[in-house]
């Protein structure tokens, strides 16, 4: 098999390596910093509890 062109992507790859570039020089802002804690004491977030609501009877017959 003859080798194909590759006339039509050069033109993308120098886009691609360009933009990479740019990238590059910008450079990686990546230092996160964390939260820092100030209350010693763990308080447990009180979560939704919502009433039942039953989709069907569970007895045949009330009291």
């Amino acid at each position: 098999m003859a080798p194909k062109k590759t006339t039509k992507s050069a033109a993308p790859v120098a886009k691609t390596a360009a933009k990479a570039k740019k990238h590059v020089q910008k450079g990686a802002h990546l230092k996160r910093s964390r939260k820092i804690r100030t209350i010693v004491r763990f308080r447990r977030p009180v979560t939704l509890s919502l009433p039942r609501k039953p989709r069907y009877q569970r007895k045949s017959v009330p009291r």
